[in-house]
């Protein structure tokens, strides 16, 4: 660009240098002057059109960032579905439970969660454990927070069988809400789900261990990803050859209420990183479990790949020390000028804390980032948390820093408060 731009220099001297030649001869203005007169007209239009197509290499040439923004569970027991009802108007709302954390959810470029319920429709009953049915207003409520992709598969995908695995689908869609790891028809489950960021193409799989001992309908196998290494190998290189230079993986796996990963878990997510997942999110144990960066080796290059064990409990009516206690997790992206290709800067995560109270006489949930909401209480600005919640507090502030401590510096939680 450089070069063009000293070629163009070049042109503009040669022009000024005959424009002027022209001007006087013999000691008398040139007749042509008057067509020459405008030659600094030319230059600067040139110099214009020049600065312009500087301006978009500088551009080219920055680098750029990709925020992607997960979370776990979102769940919905029965205390949690009443709490959103009201009686004047007969109707629920449920954008309170995530008032607090829907500014760091809307701050991504993507945000995705793991829905844990179906939304099979009031016919079918509202309930919680063991086979969950919520109204259809969390789905509002979650597109309005700042859900872009909510991931379906899961073991209570079939807790209404497959008409409620389809309302489900429909409820979100309608929403403009994409999900991925449940399908309709057998078509729609032979396609990848591929969101355009920034201009880059990113993949998105889900898959799960089984579906709450509930047997799929005969003839609607295909309506959920069951995890199968097979399938899970050939979804990953056709999401490649659907040119996604970014592929995550949802799993729904391990063993609940456990904090650490067994040997199940390991090998599922040592067998994703060798078939070419990039960021491996785990979900089922209801509870935080360490993540990494982990450096490996694919067709001769180097990568790195993001692992989320367990992202815990985003939302849930569950009630002890770390199943109420959660983070939103940033996976920060490299995305490299011309290339385009994306790398992992970091990973940051804001440990998040449910609370529980009684407002006006029934339940009230709501997802706190734990490090503000303490910051809050001492200033004496939330007066919905009490002392018992301010101890919890800072236990889940210690408990989710200790969980994710790391020598990987890129390992870091959020400093920053966003309002």
């Amino acid at each position: 660009m450089s070069h063009c731009y000293i070629q163009l220099l070049q042109i503009m001297v040669l022009t000024i240098s005959m424009g002027h030649s022209q001007v006087i001869s013999g000691g008398k203005i040139d007749e042509n002057f008057k067509q020459s007169q405008n030659v600094w007209q030319y230059v600067k239009e040139a110099t214009s059109q020049v600065d312009e197509v500087l301006g978009k290499w500088q551009e080219a040439l920055t680098p750029q960032t990709i925020q992607l923004t997960t979370v776990g569970d979102i769940m919905m027991h029965e205390p949690q579905i009443t709490s959103g009802y009201d009686p004047k108007t007969q109707t629920y709302a449920y954008d309170y439970m995530f008032k607090e954390v829907a500014p760091y959810l809307k701050a991504a470029d993507l945000t995705i969660g793991n829905l844990e319920l179906t939304l099979s429709g009031k016919d079918k009953k509202y309930t919680g454990y063991p086979r969950f049915n919520a109204p259809d207003e969390l789905a509002d409520a979650l597109k309005d927070v700042g859900f872009d992709v909510l991931t379906t598969a899961n073991n209570h995908s079939l807790d209404r069988d497959f008409e409620g695995l389809k309302r489900t689908i429909d409820v979100l869609v309608q929403r403009g809400l994409q999900c991925t790891g449940t399908y309709q028809t057998k078509e729609s489950s032979e396609t990848i789900l591929i969101q355009e960021v920034k201009g880059s193409k990113i993949a998105f799989l889900a898959y799960t261990y089984g579906t709450n001992g509930i047997k799929v309908s005969k003839g609607k196998e295909y309506s959920i990803n069951y995890i199968n290494k097979e399938k899970i190998a050939a979804d990953i290189k056709k999401a490649r050859d659907l040119k996604a230079e970014l592929v995550c993986v949802s799993i729904h796996f391990g063993v609940e209420y456990a904090r650490t990963p067994n040997k199940a878990q390991k090998e599922m997510v040592n067998f994703l990183v060798e078939n070419d997942a990039d960021v491996i999110l785990g979900s089922h144990p209801h509870v935080l479990e360490p993540m990494e960066i982990r450096k490996t080796q694919m067709n001769g290059r180097s990568k790195e790949v993001v692992i989320l064990y367990s992202q815990g409990n985003f939302i849930s009516g569950q009630r002890s020390r770390y199943k109420e206690t959660s983070a939103i997790f940033n996976i920060i992206l490299n995305k490299a000028p011309l290339t385009g290709e994306l790398s992992i800067k970091e990973v940051t995560y804001i440990p998040t804390w449910v609370d529980y109270s009684r407002v006006k006489g029934k339940y009230h949930y709501r997802i706190l980032p734990a490090k503000r909401a303490v910051h809050l209480y001492e200033a004496g600005q939330d007066p919905l948390i009490s002392s018992s919640d301010y101890e919890k507090l800072k236990i889940a502030l210690k408990d989710v820093r200790s969980m994710f401590k790391s020598d990987d510096k890129r390992i870091v939680e959020q400093q920053t408060f966003i309002n």
